[in-house]
């Protein structure tokens, strides 16, 4: 999102919330939701101390692992779509 965000003329891209990117660029339906899914992973996910007690890989299954990805590809293929339909 951050390189569609720049592709499509924006100075900077701050933050690391894919979501309040798709809002800023006017993205909704699947993308936006599989960004608003994916962003609830990315602090959990990424520190360790996130949880009261325990490391992060205790507290996510293979089966999240799984929806994360899905979220990220539909974002990813959408970007690149995108992309490559303003770029011809």
């Amino acid at each position: 999102m951050k390189a569609l965000a720049l592709f499509s003329g924006f100075e900077s891209v701050r933050g690391h919330s894919v979501f309040e990117i798709c809002q800023s660029l006017g993205i909704g339906g699947d993308v936006e939701t599989s960004a608003k899914r994916l962003d609830l992973y990315y602090v959990s996910a990424r520190y360790p101390d996130a949880f009261p007690t325990g490391s992060p890989f205790q507290f996510f299954t293979p089966e999240q692992a799984d929806e994360a990805l899905t979220f990220a590809g539909t974002i990813l293929k959408f970007v690149k779509k995108k992309m490559d339909d303003n770029d011809q």
